[in-house]
């Protein structure tokens, strides 16, 4: 894992940052990146679940990744315990059991500012960069909200 330094002030906001990334530093060995196809998910699940702290969820970045989760899970009898919920929505989402949780985005509207923010730069525009928020929809189908044994 990189080694991150980070600095906050003594007091105010940064102290309420700074207690919230210390207790979240440590869940960052749960995160895989670089998982390019579903086989490499279910892998890199697979691993996780065997390993001595087990994830109790798991999201997924893109469909791929999703589909190899949810192989992984169903290999280890598990689908029905781990919560999952992937990052856009795929057809048969809603066809397995559970129905896979996804986070839908709104290509669309991504789409439309990534277009006007291109003409507007080749139009000569030399506007600061800035950051677009696009709002997303949850939508529960079952794997998301499932409750790890002993929590409820």
């Amino acid at each position: 894992m990189d080694e991150w330094t980070l600095r906050f002030p003594a007091s105010g906001v940064g102290g309420l940052w700074r207690n919230s990334v210390e207790r979240v530093l440590p869940l960052l060995r749960y995160v895989v990146q670089d998982l390019n196809d579903a086989e490499a998910a279910r892998n890199a699940v697979r691993a996780l679940l065997r390993s001595n702290s087990p994830p109790t969820a798991i999201f997924a970045s893109q469909n791929l990744v999703t589909i190899g989760a949810m192989r992984a899970l169903r290999e280890c009898g598990l689908q029905k315990s781990v919560a999952l919920v992937g990052f856009d929505d795929f057809s048969l989402a809603g066809l397995i059991e559970p129905g896979v949780t996804v986070v839908v985005p709104d290509p669309e509207r991504m789409g439309r500012i990534a277009a006007e923010m291109l003409f507007m730069r080749i139009g000569g525009s030399r506007a600061e960069p800035r950051t677009h928020i696009v709002p997303t929809e949850l939508l529960e189908r079952g794997s998301g909200e499932l409750w790890a044994a002993g929590t409820m």
